[in-house]
């Protein structure tokens, strides 16, 4: 397995915002944010980085079994659905989890790859072309 140490942010600028890390503890198992990326914020609606994953009742009920799996597991997995842990559960999202060890043996962090679709400003969208 990679470890944080292999990482450079400096070789992912353009992907930051869609990163997220989370740290494995043991005896008791928890996992705490350590870093949430910018558009997780966006699509959550609030930022959970230094809170840990029990004290927030909806995205425990969603993630901890999939957090489990990984640090039993030690493979990184990846998962499509919509946002049922957030207020906006009409948005679908896609996440690539990746477990990280400063051992080799025990997972220490999870990496969090996260692809939010939201839906698109009308803002932005072009003017439609009239066709004579």
């Amino acid at each position: 397995m990679p470890s944080r140490a292999d990482l450079n942010p400096a070789d992912i600028v353009d992907i930051l915002p869609h990163v997220s890390l989370v740290d494995v503890e043991y005896a008791p198992s928890r996992y705490k944010f350590r870093l949430v990326g910018t558009e997780s914020v966006k699509a959550v609606g609030y930022d959970v980085t230094g809170k840990y994953l029990d004290e927030l009742p909806m995205l425990d009920r969603y993630m901890k079994g999939r957090y489990d799996w990984m640090v039993e597991n030690k493979r990184p997995y990846i998962y499509s659905d919509k946002l049922k842990w957030s207020e906006k559960s009409f948005l679908d999202y896609s996440t690539i989890s990746m477990p990280l060890s400063r051992n080799e043996r025990d997972v220490d962090i999870i990496l969090f790859g996260m692809f939010y679709h939201f839906p698109k400003d009308k803002q932005t969208e072009p003017y439609p072309v009239k066709q004579d």
